[in-house]
């Protein structure tokens, strides 16, 4: 059968020989060196992560967490489902706290602050002092660095930090970086049907654009996983994707995500949410603002980009008082550059579209 182009973005995915390649690191080594000092706690995911986070912090009934108006749904299920009221304070459409608005809801039920480092790039330095004028107070600061593999040390001003391993790499995971130990909460067990399902779509899609195999095969197998990811236990890091991400050459996905987001950035720049490139970020994607995103989409995907969107808000967060985050969240999209590729032709073909 016929070859299919290789893709741009999508459900990450690798060859079979990866399995056989020699190790390009340690990964329980490599957070110990990056992050000296602090209780490292590995789980499933960035779900269960903050679930177990919540689950030590044991908060009272009166006490809630303040979550910023522009976030992934998904994030307030553990809440939910340990009954942990939260309020949103405001997002400026930069992706910077509203710091006026967050301070009117610091109020003596707030206990814990909960904010994201997105797409990789982080808060003003005006709002990390704040942040941590509050963590000072008494006030626990949770930091979502799920788009943000590659944060340094220094810029971990959280009590607890937690990351997800499959938003960058073909493989599940995440850890929980924090300055107290995490030895109250158990971590078991194992989710087959997801871990099963997801296992094999990444494999048929690999030989879908090596072979040219029907891609239901694989989107199937993406939709039953996903349907079987959250379960009332708290999942452990398994030794399968512990043994992947040990193949990941980190070095070389800093170096292609950088490059390309340059250059891509040099050529939307007008379009693009970050306007440059600081010398300690290592973006997940190249954001970039535009009007009319369902048929952007649909071109881009007819030419092998899958592009995510970052992110469709709850319903719960009120279109009128969150305008400005609303606004983003209907016009942003986010470009994948973590491929191989060469990008000059992307940008040629972006440059067409956009």
């Amino acid at each position: 059968m016929k070859k299919t182009m290789l893709p741009i973005g999508g459900e990450p995915f690798y060859s079979p020989f990866k399995l056989i390649s020699l190790p390009k690191n340690n990964i329980r080594n490599y957070f110990l060196e990056r992050f000296p000092g602090k209780h490292l706690t590995y789980t499933y995911g960035g779900y269960y992560s903050l679930r177990v986070i919540l689950q030590h912090l044991k908060l009272s009934k009166d006490e809630k967490v303040l979550l910023p108006s522009y976030m992934c749904p998904t994030i307030l299920y553990p809440f939910k489902e340990l009954g942990i009221p939260y309020e949103f304070y405001k997002v400026n459409n930069n992706l910077q706290i509203d710091l006026v608005d967050l301070s009117k809801r610091v109020d003596g039920k707030a206990k814990v602050v909960f904010f994201i480092n997105y797409f990789g790039f982080k808060q003003s330095d005006e709002v990390i002092t704040a942040l941590l004028k509050l963590k000072e107070s008494g006030i626990i600061i949770i930091q979502d660095v799920v788009q943000d593999f590659y944060v340094q040390n220094n810029d971990l001003i959280g009590n607890y930090a937690f990351m997800s391993f499959r938003k960058f790499f073909p493989c599940e995971g995440s850890i929980i970086i924090s300055q107290d130990k995490i030895d109250d909460v158990v971590i078991k067990g194992k989710n087959k049907a997801y871990f099963n399902n997801k296992l094999k779509g990444r494999f048929w899609r690999y030989y879908h654009y090596k072979y040219g195999c029907d891609e239901k095969r694989f989107l199937t197998l993406f939709e039953k996983a996903n349907k079987s990811y959250r379960l009332p236990e708290n999942i452990k890091f398994t030794k399968y994707d512990e043994y992947v991400l040990n193949r990941i050459d980190f070095e070389k996905d800093k170096e292609t995500r950088r490059c390309n987001f340059k250059l891509l950035i040099a050529h939307l720049g007008d379009k693009a949410l970050f306007k440059s490139l600081p010398d300690n970020v290592v973006p997940l994607v190249f954001p970039v603002i535009v009007r009319e995103r369902s048929n952007l989409k649909r071109k881009l995907r007819e030419n092998n980009i899958y592009c995510p969107v970052h992110w469709m808000l709850s319903n719960e967060i009120d279109n009128n008082d969150y305008q400005e985050s609303w606004i983003l969240s209907e016009h942003l999209l986010s470009i994948p550059i973590n491929a191989n590729r060469d990008y000059k032709l992307v940008v040629k073909y972006l440059n067409s579209v956009i």
